[in-house]
């Protein structure tokens, strides 16, 4: 009795960590699609409605927000820290204004930028919160800047680019369909 006891725990055991590390980050990427997929479509009705001036300068949100969706599963937190490790000593990812919104007018640029917050917001949650290197990584960043700002010690600490557009950037960079999308280099 005590054995088949056992052998129920473990099977219990074994499944709930199956479920917390397989089903749980596979549902979340099911809702990440699905968000971005909302995000994508109001941007598209915006845009097929005339609300933008210059509809051109909505492309490259668009283009990365179906970027992220057909990449959903590789968006991890381990792969967005190998990514940005391997190519930032090679490449220029820090460009202030990879979308080119500061060409467009203010109404158009307010818009985009609120899109393009919502897509941060979802991107970092996918990668940081809903993957399990993600749950692994963010206790440590997390450490890291409270040492920051124990470092820093009542100075102003200085500006640090947002992870959630350093991720969005590196989709925008790692599109390999330039002619469904249009050249990356419009987007960075």
């Amino acid at each position: 009795m005590t054995t088949l006891l056992t052998i129920n725990l473990l099977v219990l055991m074994i499944a709930a960590w199956l479920s917390v590390l397989v089903v749980v980050p596979r549902c979340k990427t099911s809702r990440f699609r699905y968000l971005l997929w909302q995000q994508r479509d109001e941007l598209v009705d915006e845009v097929r409605h005339g609300e933008y001036e210059n509809p051109k300068g909505a492309e490259g949100l668009i283009a990365l927000i179906e970027t992220a969706i057909e990449d959903a599963h590789d968006l991890t937190a381990i792969n967005f820290v190998s990514f940005r490790l391997l190519f930032t000593r090679h490449m220029d990812l820090h460009k202030e204004d990879p979308f080119g919104l500061a060409d467009l007018n203010a109404a158009d640029r307010r818009r985009l930028r609120e899109h393009l917050t919502a897509v941060d917001h979802t991107l970092f949650d996918k990668a940081f919160l809903w993957t399990p290197s993600g749950w692994l990584l963010l206790p440590v960043l997390l450490l890291l800047a409270l040492l920051s700002m124990l470092r820093s010690r009542g100075r102003r600490p200085s500006v640090v680019q947002p992870t959630a557009r350093r991720i969005r950037e590196d989709l925008a960079l790692s599109n390999p369909d330039d002619r469904m999308h249009g050249p990356v280099s419009q987007y960075v």
